[in-house]
């Protein structure tokens, strides 16, 4: 089976999933793995983060990631996959954030009210996103 077919199926298994488990890797090699809501989109994974997150800082010092379905708390419901993240451009925000608006809805629009909060009473500026697409 050729990778791509490989990575087709992956992506069938994890597009109707609610979370994955994103992996990123220190660079001593250390895997640190994060839960992430995502969107399907045409044979990759769309996801948002914290521009200044540490999962973006190991993004950018190597794209090398690992993905697989998992529980709210982050647990694996199945096995990891190897894969590549990449940072997306800002201006992709409106898309990606609209896939994740129809796919979470009411869940999402909740947590970013909930976010929010800090930002409008001041107590914290909002810190910019980094989109992330993870190709399998």
């Amino acid at each position: 089976m050729s990778s791509t077919n490989t990575g087709s199926t992956h992506y069938q298994a994890l597009k109707d999933q609610q979370y994955i488990s994103l992996v990123t890797f220190k660079r001593n090699g250390d895997r640190v793995p994060t839960a992430l809501w995502f969107a399907a989109d045409g044979g990759r994974l769309l996801a948002y983060t914290n521009l200044d997150s540490g999962k973006v800082k190991r993004i950018r010092n190597g794209a090398a990631v690992e993905v697989a379905p998992c529980t709210m708390k982050g647990e694996p419901t199945g096995a990891y996959v190897a894969a590549t993240a990449t940072i997306l451009d800002a201006s992709q925000g409106s898309y990606v954030h609209g896939l994740l608006n129809r796919k979470y809805t009411w869940k999402k629009r909740l947590m970013e009210a909930g976010a929010a909060v800090p930002h409008i009473l001041r107590i914290r500026r909002r810190k910019p996103d980094a989109l992330l697409a993870i190709d399998l």
